[in-house]
């Protein structure tokens, strides 16, 4: 590999750091913002929550524009460019779930979906939260190209909420494997 070529590489590798420690700090940021929503008023909540879509939105313009022409970029910021869109899309209301979405893994979220279960069935989750972080589970789980089960693609084809829905047609011939963006 040539000296510029080499240099290119480190550049496109820097890039992605950053823009994945960038989108790390915005999820991150969105999960805090649910977390303290009780001591912050409505007008807070709602203007620190446009800003942070507003960033995830700018940050998801930089990743297509990096993407462009250049794969490696793109299989490398294929799980955060796809959170990106279910984020500014409002299809994910849960900001832990969009996190583990973001980093493609799928074992956090089926743990998710055992905690999910099992918190119903003893009364804990009320069933409209339920319902919601279910859906947000198996979408997730479905764009990273895990399997579903029968009885779980019922469930989200039952239930999936239109935000939900346009997000599943933005990427609906794309799945991420192994963090890497797959054609179906």
């Amino acid at each position: 590999m040539s000296s510029s070529n080499t240099n290119t590489f480190q550049t496109d590798q820097k890039l992605i750091f950053n823009l994945q420690q960038q989108i790390t700090r915005l999820t991150d940021q969105l999960a805090e913002l649910e977390e303290y929503k009780a001591e912050l008023d409505a007008d807070e909540y709602d203007e620190i929550k446009q800003e942070t879509l507003q960033e995830l939105k700018e940050v998801q313009e930089t990743a297509d524009k990096m993407a462009e022409g250049n794969l490696t970029l793109l299989d490398s910021l294929g799980a955060a460019a796809l959170a990106m869109r279910a984020a500014v899309s409002n299809a994910f209301h849960t900001p832990e779930i969009l996190c583990m979405f973001a980093k493609a893994q799928p074992a956090q979220l089926r743990n998710r979906f055992d905690e999910l279960q099992r918190d119903y069935k003893l009364g804990k989750v009320p069933k409209d939260e339920y319902t919601q972080q279910t859906i947000e589970v198996l979408a997730a789980l479905q764009r990273l190209g895990e399997r579903l089960s029968d009885q779980e693609e019922q469930f989200l084809r039952t239930n999936m909420t239109e935000n939900m829905k346009n997000f599943a047609e933005l990427s609906n011939d794309v799945v991420l494997k192994e963090n890497v963006i797959v054609q179906k």
